[in-house]
């Protein structure tokens, strides 16, 4: 199964070639749960403005942080817009690593 380029470019060489050993249902399951993760840059966008995309990356008690700072004074939400990438693609790499040890262990 071929990798949107999206994600393939977000996977290290070494989950490249984990998820080419996947059967093809793990493959399709795996696509299907970074697919829920990905997310248009307008949606992020408006997310970031609103201050709810802390729940998004499951950070609940940063989330908490950046209301009652309101944003840090505009600094988080500069610093996030900038940063949300290599956020996005940490917890898409520990999606990886779990999903990927899910299926170790039922094989």
């Amino acid at each position: 199964m071929e990798l949107p380029i999206e994600i393939r470019a977000m996977l290290t060489p070494s989950q490249l070639r984990r998820f080419n050993e996947l059967t093809e249902f793990e493959q399709q399951s795996f696509l299907y749960e970074i697919s829920k993760h990905l997310v248009k840059p307008t949606t992020l966008l408006i997310l970031t403005i609103l201050g709810i995309h802390y729940i998004y990356l499951k950070q609940i008690g940063k989330q908490f942080k950046f209301w009652f700072t309101l944003g840090g004074l505009g600094i988080w939400y500069l610093l996030d817009l900038i940063n949300y990438r290599k956020k996005l693609k940490n917890t898409i790499n520990q999606l990886f690593k779990d999903i990927y040890s899910t299926t170790l262990r039922e094989a």
